[in-house]
């Protein structure tokens, strides 16, 4: 088990937040610019809010910058000119981000458009005895989008895998 440690500006703790721009996402946001010398911002991820999105790249010197609406990465490309952040968008880009070296992914995407990049970050990050649960869960996706049998499977797994495996921190 990992021992957790706080982050420092000696030790900056590197983080992805998938889905920025939403509450949660701002909320995170915020937290990292109270001290960014503490954080490593691998990368930021939004639906469609390219101006917020560019916004908080800036802000928190993040080294890539999604949009999972594809049609919105010229606006996002535009609003990043000049800088050294790298632009992406659609939905590959945004499981590509989740799958950046970072001990902290907060994912914070509501419903199904979210559960692909959450389920990358879990493996990567996910403690040993999850990944059967993964994998059983990925095969599923791909062989069928059937929402109430993924629920369903959800539900059959033990009462901390969710908050282990795709909300947890570094730490555990």
């Amino acid at each position: 088990m990992m021992r957790w440690t706080a982050p420092s500006h000696d030790a900056p703790r590197g983080i992805t937040i998938l889905g920025s721009t939403g509450s949660v996402g701002q909320s995170t946001v915020d937290l990292i610019a109270r001290d960014p010398q503490s954080y490593r911002v691998e990368a930021l991820v939004a639906g469609n809010s390219v101006e917020a999105l560019a916004e908080q790249a800036r802000r928190l010197h993040a080294k890539l910058a999604v949009v999972a609406n594809p049609q919105r990465y010229r606006a996002l490309k535009d609003a990043l000119a000049g800088t050294s952040i790298e632009a992406a968008a659609g939905p590959e880009a945004a499981t590509e981000a989740a799958s950046r070296p970072a001990e902290w992914v907060m994912a914070a995407v509501v419903g199904f458009a979210g559960l692909q990049p959450a389920l990358v970050a879990a493996r990567r990050v996910g403690a040993p005895e999850d990944v059967d649960a993964l994998n059983r869960l990925r095969s599923w996706l791909k062989k069928s989008a059937n929402a109430a049998e993924i629920t369903r499977f959800l539900w059959s797994l033990p009462c901390g895998f969710l908050v282990r495996s795709l909300w947890r921190p570094a730490c555990w």
